[in-house]
């Protein structure tokens, strides 16, 4: 019964309430199916969404994280926060959205049915527009409608934007990270990834990228390169399957990240003998719903 008033908290509570709130909602439904339904059922996602398009910085920040917890894994909820609008906000606040890191260690406390919770208000660990993209990759990962309306609805120049020009490689990696879960399983989107250049930023990050740069962008090649032929050929020509392979064979923390690349860019017997192939089998362990989060 808690659920119910903490959604009401984040429609009309206060300016702290509702931080509080949201943040409550994130750490219950984190990898639990049955309460994320419960979030959504008691309109959680329009919530978080109002909070998304007309709060404070730091509530657009903590509603985004909040709604990727709210809907990855869960194709239900995926589904219904696509159809309430939610890909078209998160891709103007990772276009439009600050890039200032909010932090504020105090604890929050508020009463739920009696007892007394104490959240720590928030961690640094990025920004507005670092939010919204991994909450966007979340809404899309192994669900291709959502991924093609993402896809329609400009993805593609957003994510080439920001692999290109970012100074922050917070940004970059949330950025390959939605690379990879825009076309996971998905060969349409992954040729049209390809298509629009976003391989050579990404073999660009893996070759001198900071350590969270190359793992995001190792999995992204990996996702890119999983039964299409052609982006492997994109990736060979620009060199990089020599980067993946030095990377894999290191002892660089992101070793293992870059194996799994490397182990898709080369090709396969049996894509070779199948070229009717429309989904890639990518094992459950390696999605990227298993590290958005």
């Amino acid at each position: 019964g808690g659920i119910p008033i903490l959604v009401a908290a984040c429609k009309s509570g206060t300016a702290k309430l509702k931080e509080l709130a949201v943040t409550l909602i994130g750490r219950l439904n984190k990898d639990h199916p049955r309460i994320q339904r419960l979030v959504v059922e008691a309109d959680g996602t329009l919530a978080l969404l109002e909070l998304i398009r007309s709060g404070t910085p730091l509530q657009k920040e903590l509603a985004s994280t909040t709604l990727g917890t709210l809907v990855v894994g869960h194709r239900e909820n995926q589904t219904e926060a696509a159809l309430g609008g939610a890909i078209s906000e998160l891709l103007m606040l990772a276009r439009h959205g600050t890039n200032v890191v909010h932090v504020d260690h105090r604890p929050l406390c508020a009463a739920v049915r009696g007892e007394i919770l104490a959240v720590e208000q928030h961690r640094p660990r990025g920004c507005q527009k670092c939010a919204a993209m991994t909450a966007l990759g979340c809404l899309v990962g192994c669900h291709s409608d959502n991924q093609q309306q993402a896809l329609d609805a400009g993805a593609a120049p957003l994510v080439l934007q920001v692999l290109m020009t970012s100074s922050t490689p917070q940004q970059k990696a949330a950025a390959a990270k939605l690379v990879a879960a825009l076309c996971e399983r998905n060969l349409g989107v992954q040729s049209a990834l390809g298509s629009a250049g976003i391989i050579p930023p990404l073999l660009k990050m893996v070759e001198s990228g900071s350590e969270l740069e190359q793992e995001a962008a190792s999995r992204a090649l990996a996702a890119l390169c999983a039964g299409h032929s052609g982006n492997r050929q994109l990736i060979a020509s620009g060199g990089g399957t020599t980067a993946v392979d030095d990377l894999s064979k290191s002892a660089h923390p992101s070793k293992g990240a870059a194996s799994l690349a490397r182990l898709q860019i080369r090709p396969k017997f049996h894509e070779l003998s199948s070229p009717r192939l429309t989904r890639a089998p990518v094992p459950v362990e390696h999605s990227p719903l298993h590290y958005l989060m």
